[in-house]
């Protein structure tokens, strides 16, 4: 926190701490900061810097879970950081799952949503612990699935062409992915914004002007570079493995399609000898045509001797 990142790109770090930790066997040493990890990727959730304990001696989770349920602007969101987590962290689940059976407001809430999801198949099942881990372990593989297709949607984008047909088959998809409750808030802005570029790219093919089809294409590539220098400054998993390679595609295929667009719009010389006229004038000269042609207004100028 101390490089002042969003708040999103300190949560991965975070959760990639207990990813690590819960991987390695037969550590103990360095548990503590592990957790500290944990109980300052929680208080994030507050989306307020201010919230979150820097010092070495940290709140207990019984605590913290005393402040996220009674202070936390909305436990549905809560939930669903919670799950960005344990869903990544055996060792984090390991702590948190019985606290969240413990506190019976947000068990409560969880339920509901288990319920809302359809999750939950018999009325007895919301009774016992170890049957709470029994949906829980349900919902894990509800959202590993969803979190694939998720993946399987992202890697369609990585084909992008400056075609109409292109554009029109996959803006849609991208919109659909923006809803994904899934994503971060910081990943959900960029695809976002990605989806806007794709809009830049339909407006480039709408136009048979070249100066509007150029300025649209500049327009594209400004803003795909905009946002992948954001990504370094601010990196994301999904952002670094999925939206940046999709975003050097992008730039690659406007890049490619700018070329093409200034090859077509050369002048083409042409130059002919008027017929039936292949006499020189007293001055030594011929007469001959040249005409210049460009692709979009097929203007023939002047002619020439």
């Amino acid at each position: 926190m101390e490089q002042n990142l969003h708040l999103d790109t300190a949560r991965q770090y975070y959760v990639g701490a207990a990813n690590l930790y819960g991987r390695l066997t037969g550590l103990t040493r360095d548990e503590q900061e592990v957790m500290n990890s944990i109980i300052r990727f929680l208080y994030s959730t507050f989306n307020n810097r201010q919230l979150i304990p820097m010092e070495s001696n940290l709140p207990s989770l019984d605590i913290l879970f005393e402040d996220l349920v009674s202070k936390h602007p909305s436990i549905d969101k809560l939930f669903y950081y919670i799950v960005a987590l344990v869903v990544h962290s055996s060792f984090a689940e390991r702590r948190i799952l019985k606290k969240m059976w413990l506190n019976h407001t947000l068990r409560n809430h969880i339920l509901t949503i288990f319920e809302q999801d359809g999750l939950i198949q018999d009325s007895k099942e919301e009774q016992a612990e170890d049957a709470f881990r029994q949906l829980w372990d349900r919902f894990k593989r509800r959202f590993f699935d969803n979190q694939r297709q998720l993946l399987v949607d992202l890697r369609q984008l990585k084909t992008f062409s400056p075609t109409q047909r292109w554009l029109n088959d996959n803006l849609p998809k991208a919109m659909d992915i923006v809803q994904h409750r899934q994503l971060m808030k910081l990943d959900r802005e960029r695809i976002r914004r990605i989806s806007k570029i794709f809009n830049i790219a339909i407006s480039v093919l709408e136009t048979t002007s070249y100066e509007t089809q150029d300025h649209h294409v500049e327009k594209s590539k400004d803003q795909t570079e905009n946002l992948l220098s954001e990504i370094e400054a601010s990196p994301t998993k999904l952002s670094i493995e999925e939206l940046r390679p999709l975003l050097f595609n992008i730039l690659q295929a406007m890049n490619r399609y700018q070329d093409e667009l200034y090859e077509k719009s050369k002048p083409q010389l042409t130059l002919r000898l008027p017929k039936d006229f292949d006499v020189l004038t007293p001055e030594g000269k011929q007469f001959c045509f040249i005409s210049a042609k460009n692709w979009n207004t097929r203007k023939r100028n002047t002619d020439f001797e």
